[in-house]
């Protein structure tokens, strides 16, 4: 910061005023974003929070930014925009600021689950397309996989768990993808899952859940029609054997493309 203080007194000038000069130097200079079919958004974090005062008293400074990228296929996956904060006006106020043969030109929007994203998306691009990415989908199953296994061990020992706890020590291998598991720690998963010599899961919940949680992963990394027509089959069939209270699905017993040494 000391440096760019010091180029708006070399100008004679503020830095909120050299700041702006710059925002719309650089708005002359960049080129129009390029149109694409598939449109990426994300939040991205710059900095720490940061507090500033104003006449009104002090106010939050916020360190977020959303980014779109153009996520075609074909396409060279560059950054396109980027603008301060992470609301749906945000998103609707860039939108709205591209022409319209760019937004015309916009068949899919891939964002994370955020509702204040789609909301902005849906206000600017009405009938478009908008897909969750892979990566978040993931991320929100390890979430519940780790919520079951922390509500099953409060409900079976009253408490957190701790490292005498078999599913405690699994916690990790819960969350790495089957296939990205070595032998021995592959054994280790299925024994915690066994529940005729261990009571860490008793209903099998845990196992249930951890079998959702992989079909997705299969699911989503499918790419053919056809066998991604098979696995959607087999996702929500393992959902709903999922929901039984007793007995809950048991685990896949053989791993995608076999043990890993």
């Amino acid at each position: 910061m000391s440096r760019h203080l010091a180029v708006a007194a070399e100008y004679g000038v503020s830095w909120p005023t050299a700041h702006k000069a710059l925002i719309a130097a650089a708005a002359r200079w960049l080129p129009e974003p390029a149109p694409t079919s598939r449109l990426g958004i994300d939040e991205t974090r710059a900095r720490s929070v940061r507090w500033i005062t104003s006449d009104a008293g002090w106010l939050r400074s916020d360190p977020w930014m959303t980014s779109f990228v153009d996520c075609s296929r074909d396409g060279p996956g560059s950054l396109l925009g980027l603008v301060p904060g992470r609301s749906g006006a945000c998103v609707r106020g860039w939108l709205n600021a591209q022409t319209p043969e760019f937004r015309a030109g916009i068949d899919l929007v891939v964002i994370d689950p955020s509702a204040p994203y789609a909301s902005g998306i849906r206000a600017a691009l009405p009938g478009v397309r908008i897909a969750v990415d892979k990566w978040h989908l993931v991320a929100l199953a390890n979430q519940m996989v780790t919520a079951v296994r922390q509500r099953v061990t409060r409900t079976r020992l009253g408490r957190r768990g701790t490292t005498k706890d078999r599913v405690w020590n699994n916690r990790l291998l819960l969350l790495t993808g089957a296939d990205h598991l070595a032998v021995k720690q592959w054994d280790r998963l299925m024994a915690g899952f066994d529940t005729t010599i261990d009571t860490a899961d008793p209903t099998g919940e845990l196992g249930a859940t951890w079998g959702v949680k992989e079909r997705l992963r299969l699911l989503l990394g499918e790419h053919e029609p056809s066998k991604i027509r098979w696995r959607l089959a087999d996702f929500y069939d393992t959902v709903i054997t999922a929901d039984m209270p007793r007995p809950a699905a048991s685990p896949p017993r053989s791993r995608p493309g076999g043990p890993r040494s």
